[in-house]
């Protein structure tokens, strides 16, 4: 499940990097549905960084999905830059 923020998160990389090359963008949304198919075979794997949310890393991007489980149902709250402050990202 995505919620509504995590999709305008993932909307804007993505306009982001097609306007930087033609394609990238969707190399990175390729990366992320790696990244969700991961997450959502191995919830548990990320470490907890606040408040029962986990932070998955992308390989080759510097994205960061914040996610959280709740009855074995894996919610993504956010896509967000790894360079952002961590203060500012989305609290539940």
């Amino acid at each position: 499940m995505i919620q509504q923020r995590a999709e305008e998160d993932l909307d804007r990389a993505i306009q982001y990097y097609n306007n930087q090359q033609a394609g990238l963008g969707e190399l990175f949304f390729q990366e992320i549905k790696e990244t969700i198919d991961y997450i959502s075979k191995h919830p548990l794997s990320f470490a907890i960084r606040y408040n029962n949310v986990r932070i998955g890393i992308l390989a080759r991007y510097s994205f960061l999905v914040q996610y959280v489980v709740v009855e074995k149902v894996v919610i993504i709250m956010a896509f967000t830059h790894s360079s952002r402050n961590p203060e500012n990202w989305p609290k539940k």
